[in-house]
């Protein structure tokens, strides 16, 4: 049994997820990679908005899938969040 606000998120999560699921996979894959360059090249506040906002969206797509996934893969997703924001953070001190 899901909670209420699972519940919630994945109901508001629906629109988006078909958006992003509409868009073809190379082209997000482009995305990504352009946002995790972007961030690791720039510092300040504009890596800090480029690589927190991809940990973001990596945090929330990995609550939507939690449920679903193993427990090796839930803690590949925690890592891969965890690297993402911690990167960001570091950027934006240098």
């Amino acid at each position: 049994m899901s909670s209420p606000l699972r519940q919630s998120v994945e109901a508001r999560s629906v629109t988006a997820l078909q958006a992003l699921s509409a868009v073809p996979k190379w082209a997000v894959f482009l995305a990504v990679l352009a946002v995790v360059v972007g961030g690791l090249l720039l510092t300040g506040l504009p890596a800090l908005l480029l690589l927190g906002g991809l940990a973001l969206l990596l945090g929330w797509l990995a609550y939507l899938a939690w449920p679903a996934l193993e427990p090796g893969q839930r803690l590949l997703r925690l890592l891969t969040v965890v690297l993402v924001a911690a990167s960001a953070l570091a950027r934006f001190g240098a």
